[in-house]
């Protein structure tokens, strides 16, 4: 039967090494990092670009940003549930995250400031559709 580590004393050495255990213990502790200071988000990141429909592609799907995004570089995060896209350091659209293929993802706000300019558009505007 072996021993479990716990029960083997801090003062005993392994062949080969110079060091106790416990001595070899001090070391390692001191040279582990520290926690990082900012919460790690478990995600996915990408760097894409907003099309001039003010779409941005993510895993096969498209989801919508606002229109003043078009054309823009943006960073998406996806998580489990949630898509998250930004640009530079502000967060402009959020989305429930598809796993379905060649799914669009539209928030109606988003296109709002061009079908306000354009007359008879919300009974033609496709991210009104349903």
């Amino acid at each position: 039967m072996s021993k479990a580590w716990s029960d083997i004393p801090a003062a005993t050495s392994w062949r080969g090494h110079s060091q106790t255990i416990g001595q070899r213990l001090v070391s390692d502790i001191d040279a582990l990092m520290g926690l990082p200071v900012a919460e790690y988000e478990a995600c996915d990141h990408v760097s894409t670009r907003a099309t001039s429909i003010s779409m941005v592609r993510y895993r096969s799907n498209d989801y919508s940003v606002p229109v003043a995004y078009a054309h823009h570089d943006v960073h998406v995060r996806g998580f489990v549930h949630e898509a998250i896209i930004g640009c530079d350091f502000e967060v402009i659209a959020r989305h429930q995250r598809s796993y379905a293929k060649a799914d669009m993802i539209f928030d109606p706000l988003h296109f709002m400031p061009l079908i306000e300019q354009k007359v008879g558009a919300l009974d033609q505007a496709t991210p009104l559709q349903g």
